[in-house]
């Protein structure tokens, strides 16, 4: 990325192959050399390919300016917009998903409660009445018989 030392040391080859010097390439456009400015968007057209900077890297667009110091750039409104929209389906889609494993659990959970009081009921006859000591020991005799 620009934002590492390799980024900034290509960027800053970018503006010397272009012939802007160092001082000159860390100014606002609007502090630059009217000559360089001038001759910016040709200078990036001719070398921008060099540095894997498409034929769409320059594209026209349009500002509003409300007093001196409020600028807005259609295409930069336009790029916040997609961000955001992006950010909000991935919130939305990982909100989803996180909803969904902690549903996943919440049933498994659930099923393990059900099996350990499965487990652990003391032993009810059909009739809903708890087995007769008779009826205990008759299964025992069965088993043995098996």
């Amino acid at each position: 990325g620009t934002w590492r030392h390799r980024g900034e040391a290509k960027l800053n080859t970018f503006f010397a192959k272009m012939g802007i010097s160092l001082k000159e390439s860390q100014q606002k456009f609007s502090f630059m050399n009217m000559s360089v400015r001038k001759e910016l968007k040709e200078k990036i057209a001719t070398h921008g390919p060099d540095f894997d900077l498409g034929e769409d890297f320059l594209y026209g667009s349009f500002q509003y300016r409300a007093g001196y110091n409020h600028i807005l750039s259609a295409a930069d409104a336009a790029d916040c917009v997609s961000a955001l929209l992006e950010s909000f389906s991935v919130a939305s889609s990982t909100i989803a998903l996180r909803q969904k494993e902690i549903s996943s659990q919440q049933r498994h959970d659930l099923d393990l409660e059900d099996e350990n009081a499965d487990a652990n009921a003391d032993p009810v006859s059909v009739s809903g009445e708890p087995p007769s000591q008779d009826a205990a020991e008759q299964e025992d005799r069965a088993r043995k018989l098996r």
